[in-house]
């Protein structure tokens, strides 16, 4: 019996009390670790799919959200997204997405964006009156009523 227990890693101390397993401690850290560091934030859905494999992403350490490729077919700069920084409002049809963006790429212009979903081509930055213009003017815009992102992802 003391050789099975000592093969199971439990030893005796006074009057029959056991010291936990050597591998218990270890198991327990490995087990409750991914918690820690956010693993399990990938059940809590933070995306939304666009047309052409685009998504809206919500960047949970910095409360923002991007314009990203999901299908990963596309080269994009790691951080900033698609169109190179955060989106504050968002449309999109079955032929384009629109999105209001505020720059992280120094000497990039802030403004309305517009990605054509059947090419890639990525137009803008705009300002609020020739979005306006573009928005009522483009055939391939029509029906597109932008929303704060916040709202998408509701």
């Amino acid at each position: 019996m003391a050789a099975l227990a000592a093969d199971l890693g439990v030893m005796r101390t006074l009057a029959g009390a056991h010291v936990t397993p050597r591998w218990l401690v270890p198991a327990a850290l490995l087990v409750s670790a991914p918690a820690c560091i956010g693993v399990f934030d990938i059940f809590n859905i933070s995306t939304k799919a666009l047309p052409a494999g685009y998504c809206l992403e919500l960047d949970r350490e910095f409360k923002d959200y991007r314009v990203q490729d999901c299908s990963g077919q596309r080269n994009v700069v790691e951080g900033v997204g698609v169109l190179g920084g955060i989106v504050t409002d968002i449309g999109w049809n079955d032929r384009a997405i629109v999105a209001k963006r505020i720059a992280s790429i120094g000497g990039d212009a802030s403004g309305w964006m517009v990605i054509d979903v059947s090419t890639d081509k990525i137009e803008g930055a705009f300002s609020d009156q020739a979005f306006r213009e573009k928005l009522a003017s483009e055939p391939r815009l029509k029906g597109i009523e932008p929303k704060a992102v916040e709202s998408v992802l509701k």
